[in-house]
């Protein structure tokens, strides 16, 4: 094959001469800027909150491991159920990275920790054997597609067993309201339910999604009793939530080396 410098007219009226305007150079100074300002963190009111209700939680599991030490799994009673955390909010509130700071304030990332948690974002649609599906590929385990659903989350347990996870985290689970059958987001429900009452090896859940996500889990009492909730807002135009931004934005301009005293901050 060969090739030719052929150039029409059009073709060179379209090139960039020496002195065209061309990719601007960036300050290595404010790229690096850039970087720290997007990953500052300023903590709110409901961090701390969703941090206590996570060490509740943690407290639930404990009791478990220590009444089994003392007494025996078979005299723990209720202790031998696991329990859930429902963490709801409109997009954009900061689930994900508010449950991501406290999951790693909690040492729950530590492979070794016995409070580990693996976190999935839940496919849509959210059936059943396709939300078992995920965890398993999320545990490491390769997935034939041909498996019953039932089979799939037998799985679900024996590899969470295996790995010695309790705590199971499920984001975007407002997916399961895209289903068009009800029946098939109540053998969700009753599924998650019984991963908490498994006699063996009770797991305990951390749900995340937007707040259609509680009126599934409400529509379940089982689930619903076995549950707390916590509800992240956006910000409204009231007077707590404009000290709030107020304070955000003096620590940007502070870090950004910026002056703040002339901005519109009333």
């Amino acid at each position: 094959m060969t090739t030719s410098n052929y150039h029409t007219p059009a073709a060179e009226a379209q090139s960039p001469g020496p002195n065209a305007p061309g990719r601007r150079q960036r300050s290595a100074e404010i790229t690096k800027l850039e970087a720290e300002l997007q990953h500052t963190y300023f903590p709110q009111k409901s961090d701390e909150d969703l941090l206590d209700r996570l060490n509740d939680l943690l407290d639930t599991f404990e009791n478990y491991t220590d009444a089994v030490e003392t007494m025996g799994l078979s005299h723990v009673g209720r202790l031998k159920e696991g329990r859930t955390l429902a963490i709801v909010g409109a997009s954009g509130v900061g689930k994900s990275r508010s449950l991501e700071r406290a999951f790693e304030s909690l040492g729950m990332n530590d492979r070794k920790s016995p409070f580990r948690i693996i976190s999935i974002k839940a496919p849509s649609p959210c059936t059943l054997k396709q939300l078992g599906t995920s965890v398993l590929q999320a545990l490491g385990y390769p997935v034939q597609r041909d498996l019953r659903e039932n089979v799939v989350w037998r799985k679900v347990r024996d590899q969470l067993k295996l790995h010695g996870i309790r705590f199971l985290h499920l984001d975007e689970l407002q997916h399961l309201t895209q289903l068009e059958n009800p029946n098939d987001s109540i053998k969700v429900c009753d599924t998650l339910k019984g991963l908490m009452q498994d006699e063996d090896w009770p797991v305990w859940l951390v749900l995340s999604g937007m707040p259609n996500l509680a009126a599934v889990i409400e529509s379940n009492f089982q689930l619903r009793r076995r549950c707390t909730f916590v509800r992240l807002d956006l910000m409204t135009p009231c007077a707590n939530d404009l000290q709030t931004v107020q304070r955000i934005i003096k620590n940007y301009c502070k870090k950004a080396k910026l002056e703040h005293q002339n901005l519109p901050m009333n």
